[in-house]
């Protein structure tokens, strides 16, 4: 089972401006997912949006049986500066045991991880959108490959 992006008329653009948009769409066909390069990856992982050749490998990145995971890998992508930050700081002026501070920043990291995977799932819908499909693509691609359709 293959998931590609079709381009559609109508008011699907992105923030409703009534431009062309896309749509899941599910096939057995054969396609080619284009994937993004390191440093284009690195950016749609802060948030910005990839170009329209990688459109379907959006959808398949939101609805592939390791979603989940891929979030979580961008969580964890953008807290690493933080936690480096963070690490250098508690070991320079706080005067802990170094034990403490790996504590610390991996308490930090669990408690990201857990508020942002419970949302996980609205998180990836705006995703989607961002990157023109209607709201509700994502959802639909995963429900889709569950049901083998």
């Amino acid at each position: 089972m293959i998931r590609r992006a079709e381009r559609v008329a109508g008011n699907v653009g992105p923030a409703g401006t009534g431009g062309a948009g896309y749509r899941a769409v599910v096939t057995s066909e054969p396609s080619s997912i284009e994937t993004p390069g390191v440093w284009q990856w690195l950016r749609y992982a802060y948030g910005r949006r990839l170009p329209d050749r990688h459109r379907a490998w959006v959808l398949h990145d939101v609805s592939c049986p390791t979603w989940l995971l891929r979030f979580a890998a961008r969580i964890l992508v953008q807290a690493a500066p933080w936690l480096i930050i963070g690490f250098v700081a508690l070991a320079l002026f706080v005067p802990a045991p170094i034990e403490l501070v790996y504590l610390a920043l991996l308490l930090g990291v669990l408690m990201s991880l857990y508020l942002t995977m419970t949302s996980a799932g609205e998180f990836v819908e705006a995703k989607v959108v961002q990157h023109g499909f209607p709201p509700g693509s994502a959802a639909a691609a995963r429900k889709a490959r569950r049901s083998g359709h």
